[in-house]
């Protein structure tokens, strides 16, 4: 059992003995209220329970009648009273959420900041106050004005100055106190204290619960008018004859810390304001009990109020920092309470205590298990000075396992480097390696310090070069980490591969060719022979060429892609350019006869069918090699044998042509005589 625990195990027996079932309620009551110096009036109040309060809705008022002894005979029948301290209308809590949770043991002071000359801490001003703590001292400061417009709602329709409530002794109502409070209300404003505002002469001041249920307050001085005689005090009886503009009322405690009892209270005249303490306890019991209310002010403590527990793990052999995780309200200072279980498992090095943020560096040392308590301690002493023993404690116990720890399993990665010698490797996709499936996350680093000290920048997105890259992982559980182990990624390089280039001709007579692109092995493997080369007609490098050594193509440019395999690696596809020439065409038309001294074209002697332009070249004789020679021919006397050659790129066509040349007739000389007068010789 914690220390807070025990110490509200002894106040709730009080309780239960002796101050009577409201102590058991969480609420807030009036610590103190303060009617002087002139003009200055404010309420002091004090949350009163085991935890937090919800205190949205709250209603904070004078007199509505509740207060009044009317005595018989007085009641609403015999006519409009008024002089009764009921002012029209009240204070509510908003529904802001800075009241939703309010810790036990906070002072709120609630003022007329018009008129108020109390002396706020440091740093803080009257017209802004601190309605939400925000410096955790576990009071808060509240202007009834515009600047807290958001924390308060002023409602100015119930109750009702005279009328039926004039003299407020509407016997159905009371001394039940479940006056009927009108709901809603409008953001305070500037003058709306007066909702509230209290007769110096006489007058009550409430809280009351969110449905309009009272829960602490009390009467002062006496009616005026002819409404009854004297206040009664309100359903605790807590009324106090003094009164006055310049008397404050107190609970001190005196007896004990019953609320309920005027004993405990005390009414004094403070004409310069010097008897008042708007944000302090009032005496050292007065203080002593808020004390008691307290919980160190670190909201770890607040949200269940229970006993705080933290269980963590670390491993065998390994230093962890173990604590609690406080997020606001770092108030307390921290010590080290009992430490259970065998001393031999855990070392909690006193010496590591942080005392802002609760944690301490604990050594495993032998598999188990200890429970280490730390104990936060608050000090009070600011509500009141020279009242001893004002500190609160809390305590979290730590449930510490020592495990063996995770191990991490090394790893190698052999692969091929990418173009530019490099590869890109998720890191995290080697998780279920490292740590062996165990679903234990896994953290890389670029060094092997235990623990390691600098991480991979970017584990998803690891860049290794060609070589041997070793990066290191650690498998974390909780608090425990394996020692680092080394993940290595050898990348080999590509083997070369050269782009290659062949040009070749169609098969005579078509419009394709058939290329052996074996034969550009050597070109593209840089004369490397036990490399070898696949073909593929995408960059890509996924539609293979299955024939390479009689690739069909067709006329044109035509790239297709190698990739050089070395048996380990493949290299980037390379382009292979094939240029494809169009083959001409030959066809001779015949034998030419000519007699001696005839001129010919040879151009007539052939016919090319292939389309492609090609160039005709004539050359004497069967080869064509040596000198070209013109078209025009007077062939000499004989058989005759020309070679024709038609080039069309890297592509020719041979045909040979023949003429032949025959001798002319001879004429054989004759005679004949004829006389003049005979008909004419025919000659032929």
């Amino acid at each position: 059992m914690s220390i807070k625990q025990l110490k509200w195990f002894c106040l709730s027996i009080i309780t239960l003995v002796g101050l009577g079932e409201i102590q058991a309620q969480d609420g807030i009551i009036i610590n103190e209220f303060s009617q002087g110096p002139p003009g200055q009036e404010w309420i002091e109040l004090v949350v009163v329970g085991d935890c937090e309060v919800d205190l949205r809705g709250w209603i904070l008022d004078d007199n509505n009648g509740i207060f009044t002894d009317c005595g018989a005979g007085n009641n609403i029948e015999h006519g409009t009273f008024t002089s009764h301290g009921v002012a029209t209308g009240h204070i509510k809590f908003s529904n802001h959420t800075t009241w939703a949770n309010v810790k036990a043991g906070t002072i709120i002071v609630v003022y007329d900041n018009s008129a108020f000359t109390g002396t706020l801490p440091t740093g803080e001003n009257a017209n802004t106050g601190d309605p939400t703590d925000s410096n955790c001292d576990l009071i808060r400061w509240c202007p009834i004005n515009n600047n807290s417009s958001i924390y308060f709602d002023a409602n100015s329709v119930s109750p009702t100055t005279g009328g039926s409530n004039g003299c407020d002794c509407v016997t159905n109502n009371f001394p039940s106190g479940n006056f009927s409070y009108a709901t809603g209300g409008t953001p305070i404003v500037n003058g709306s204290w007066g909702n509230m505002g209290f007769r110096n002469d006489g007058d009550g001041v409430q809280v009351r619960q969110s449905d309009g249920t009272f829960f602490h307050g009390f009467s002062y001085g006496s009616p005026g008018g002819s409404c009854g005689t004297s206040f009664g005090g309100g359903p605790d009886g807590l009324h106090f004859a003094s009164f006055g503009n310049d008397f404050t009322y107190q609970f001190l405690n005196t007896t004990n810390d019953d609320y309920t009892t005027i004993n405990n209270f005390q009414a004094i005249s403070n004409p310069n304001g010097i008897n008042e303490s708007p944000g302090e306890a009032n005496s050292c019991a007065n203080a002593t009990w808020i004390n008691s209310l307290r919980y160190p002010a670190e909201d770890f403590f607040y949200p269940s109020c229970t006993p705080a527990i933290n269980d963590v793990t670390i491993c065998q052999g390994q230093t962890a920092t173990v604590g609690i995780p406080i997020t606001t309200c770092v108030n307390s200072t921290w010590s080290i309470g009992t430490v259970s279980g065998s001393p031999t498992t855990a070392f909690p090095d006193p010496t590591t205590l942080d005392i802002v943020n609760g944690t301490i560096d604990v050594t495993g040392l032998l598999p188990g298990t200890i429970t280490l308590t730390l104990i936060a301690t608050q000090d009070n002493s600011n509500l009141f000075s020279g009242c001893p023993n004002l500190t609160t404690t809390s305590e979290v116990g730590i449930t510490i396992t020592v495990g063996p720890g995770p191990t991490a399993n090394a790893h190698t990665v052999i692969e091929c480097a990418g173009p530019g010698g490099t590869t890109t490797f998720d890191l995290t996709t080697y998780d279920d390696i490292v740590n062996g499936g165990s679903g234990d996350d896994v953290e890389w680093y670029l060094d092997n310090n235990n623990p390691p000290i600098t991480p991979v920048p970017n584990p998803t997105n690891y860049v290794a070069t060609v070589g041997s890259n070793t990066v290191y992982a650690v498998v974390v559980e909780g608090l425990c980490q394996s020692a680092p182990v080394p993940i290595q990624f050898i990348l080999t390089p590509p083997p070369a591969a050269i782009p290659a280039s062949i040009a070749d001709c169609t098969i005579q007579g078509t419009t394709q060719a058939q290329v052996n692109l074996n034969s550009l092995n050597n070109q593209i493997t840089n004369n490397t022979p036990t490399n070898n080369v696949t073909y593929y007609e995408d960059a890509g490098a996924t539609i293979q060429i299955n024939t390479p050594s009689s690739y069909i193509v067709g006329v044109g440019t035509t790239t297709i892609y190698a990739v050089v395999d070395d048996g380990s690696c493949e290299s980037a596809p390379v382009p292979v350019v094939i240029t494809i020439f169009q083959s001409p065409n030959l066809v001779p038309t015949g034998v030419a006869t000519l007699c001696e001294g005839d001129m010919i074209d040879l151009n007539t002697l052939v016919t090319e069918t292939s389309g492609s332009n090609p160039v005709i070249l004539f050359y004497n004789g069967s080869n064509c090699s040596g000198t070209p020679i013109s078209a025009t021919q007077t062939p000499p006397l004989g058989f005759n044998t020309y070679c024709v050659e038609a080039v069309s790129g890297i592509c020719t066509d041979e045909v040979q042509v023949i003429v032949i040349v025959t001798p002319g007739d001879v004429p054989i000389l004759a005679s004949d005589t004829i006389c003049e007068s005979d008909s004419p010789l025919d000659l032929t």
